[in-house]
């Protein structure tokens, strides 16, 4: 079906477009709705009678509040800083320099996005965990040390293991933006005789500020509402950021039931704050096209050389894809390997056994679990890209809905973006 049918069948048929606004009114605006209303509700469940403002009472008179407003913001601005350092710096050695091997080098910096952050996340408990840690006892045995040096149950485990999760999303935002540098801008500014130092402030940073900004923004955001790392690495030694803070008082029924109320009251001031973010984020994102190089010919950018410096950005390549995927999935499959937790050494690895894969796969729960995780996956992700396809033609390619209507479509598809999965499971509790 060329385009032009395709615009006619949504101009022709006005259900369509109503339909999708009404969808997402009915999946995004009622569950965030109903959350902001048990938020004001004494029991904190959206039915009930009376309104209060007690639960924001009791929110911002604890001091405990505050100490989680400010680990939230120490964890989200901590990964965005180092996660842009790293990736700003992976993405300048692949696309600006002569790095050798630099096919190779995109996967291995791409892959960590294939592994799941809790995985990770383990991995890492495994190799730096105060007690068992390997790294610990490899460090013990050679300095004969007392006490383990690392302790991945700190802020900064917590930082250092989101970090390497999230560099390959910042190296593909800024490498895009480092391909396409126009070499001519750099030659321009030689033949004034400007300096690296200048060229760097007044011309590559103006040209990547976009990509910088929107990068940072999206940062931010994932910063305040992932739950993998923060609750794998934080919540047992009670170091909670918004989204595990929710977690816990969902999950804690020492008072009998659910505090749904103090749990509103927070996703709600959170909310406020993720919704700037996101909102910036998408002003970032389409504004984009006004930072461009309009050029008449093709161009390939200039290529630094490093010359002595080659095998320390390959090393830098190379620590981190063994921080990131190598150390802690290897350690993670050794683990699953030995009878019970032990290092690596060549004793043990007379040891190892297939008896725990064998007893997990022979469980018919495992898997059930497998089925139901294949299926709810692949059905999700078939629904939610039409429902996109859907959205964004009739946001972008139709006049449908008037402006506003557009707008306001356009708004609820982006606003899932800023609300962490523990806000929505909460909303979609209050809602079904």
């Amino acid at each position: 079906m060329s385009p032009r049918s395709l615009r006619s069948v949504f101009l022709q048929r006005a259900w369509l477009p109503l339909g999708l606004l009404a969808l997402l009114l009915y999946l995004v605006a009622v569950p965030l709705a109903l959350l902001l209303v048990s938020s004001f509700k004494p029991t904190g469940l959206p039915f009930d009678e009376g309104f209060s403002l007690q639960n924001f009472a009791i929110v911002y008179g604890d001091a405990g509040f505050y100490a989680l407003l400010r680990n939230t913001l120490t964890f989200a601005l901590g990964c965005t800083v180092c996660a842009l350092a790293v990736g700003g710096v992976l993405a300048w050695l692949v696309e600006r320099t002569d790095l050798p091997f630099r096919a190779t080098a995109r996967v291995m910096i791409a892959l960590p996005m294939v592994l799941p952050p809790f995985l990770l996340a383990m991995g890492w408990v495994l190799l730096a965990s105060p007690r068992t840690g390997w790294f610990n006892q490899l460090a013990q045995d050679a300095f004969g040390l007392a006490r383990a040096p690392l302790n991945i149950y700190t802020m900064g485990g917590m930082i250092f293991v989101e970090t390497l999760a999230l560099v390959p999303s910042v190296y593909l935002i800024l490498s895009n933006a480092f391909r396409n540098m126009d070499p001519a801008l750099e030659e321009a500014g030689m033949t004034c005789g400007a300096r690296w130092p200048a060229m760097v402030r007044r011309i590559f940073i103006p040209l990547l500020s976009p990509a910088l900004l929107a990068a940072a923004a999206y940062l931010l955001i994932v910063g305040f509402l992932v739950f993998d790392v923060p609750g794998t690495l934080g919540m047992p030694v009670g170091l909670f950021v918004v989204s595990s803070r929710i977690v816990y008082l969902a999950t804690d029924q020492s008072g009998g039931t659910s505090a749904y109320g103090l749990i509103a009251a927070i996703a709600v001031t959170f909310l406020v704050l993720l919704l700037a973010l996101a909102w910036s984020y998408r002003r970032l994102t389409r504004q984009a096209n006004r930072f461009v190089t309009v050029t008449g010919k093709g161009f390939r950018p200039r290529q630094l050389r490093l010359g002595a410096m080659k095998p320390v950005a390959v090393a830098l390549v190379l620590l981190y894809f063994v921080l990131a995927v190598l150390a802690p999935l290897g350690l993670l499959i050794w683990t699953s390997l030995t009878p019970y937790l032990a290092s690596i050494s060549w004793d043990m690895a007379g040891k190892l056994t297939l008896a725990q894969h064998a007893a997990v796969f022979s469980n018919p729960r495992v898997g059930a679990a497998a089925w139901t995780s294949l299926w709810v996956s692949m059905l999700s992700a078939t629904l939610v890209t039409l429902l996109a396809l859907l959205v964004a033609w009739t946001v972008l390619r139709t006049r449908a809905l008037g402006q506003s209507g557009r707008n306001l479509l356009d708004v609820l598809s982006f606003m899932p973006l800023a609300i962490p999965g523990t806000m929505i499971g909460m909303a979609l509790i209050y809602m079904y």
